[in-house]
């Protein structure tokens, strides 16, 4: 049987974090200045999957019914600290440019301080412990393995297409860019150099270069 005490606390907690996620994304849709969004499909597609992800979460968690690890509990907790601050900081400084969408401004800025002095996408890190959180808090190890492999390559995929949009605004400031920052997790120089040479290729490769 589940505990009913901790089934009671998962719903709540679930409750309030679906809630504030949904306000985040009202919040800046009363915005006055919008730009031109870009890939519309890709916010439709999030919020598919993160539906997919609660519902797989609640059906493992009360299908399988395993013993509840308070330490991997402990664990989803304390990301929930990391992804709030990690937010916080991120929107703080992009400021009027925060957008759940891929939203290009007219006069658009590209941010470089704060935590994007060292990551491109820390915004989408903390979309990423969005969707991983829920499956890890309820023990639903099934649910967090697809769910952070699916969610992870559409990650990359909405990276991929944001950072072209950006090229094509920003041109050799953003590629610049591109070399000295990681795009979602810190990496080691030398890794970096060859990340970026590579994006940098398959940029040309795929889209035929900038003109």
């Amino acid at each position: 049987m589940c505990n009913m005490n901790f089934t009671v606390f998962l719903i709540l907690l679930f409750t309030i974090g679906t809630a504030i996620g949904f306000t985040e994304v009202f919040l800046n849709n009363k915005r006055k200045e919008t730009g031109q969004i870009k890939y519309k499909w890709i916010f439709p597609v999030v919020l598919i999957f993160y539906i997919l992800m609660l519902t797989s979460t609640f059906v493992e968690y009360f299908v399988i019914q395993r013993k509840i690890n308070i330490f991997v509990v402990s664990l989803g907790l304390f990301l929930i600290i990391i992804r709030f601050l990690l937010k916080y900081w991120s929107v703080k400084n992009l400021g009027k440019f925060w957008s759940p969408n891929i939203e290009i401004r007219e006069k658009h800025e590209l941010i470089k301080a704060g935590p994007y002095k060292y990551l491109r996408h820390p915004a989408y890190l903390t979309s990423i412990l969005d969707i991983l959180i829920a499956p890890i808090i309820a023990n639903a190890y099934f649910t967090f393995v697809w769910t952070f492999i699916g969610y992870l390559t559409l990650t990359l995929i909405r990276i991929h297409l944001e950072e072209k949009a950006l090229i094509e605004k920003f041109g050799e400031e953003y590629i610049e860019y591109q070399k000295e920052t990681s795009a979602i997790l810190p990496l080691p120089k030398f890794l970096l150099i060859k990340w970026s040479l590579f994006q940098i290729n398959s940029n040309k490769l795929f889209h035929g270069g900038r003109k």
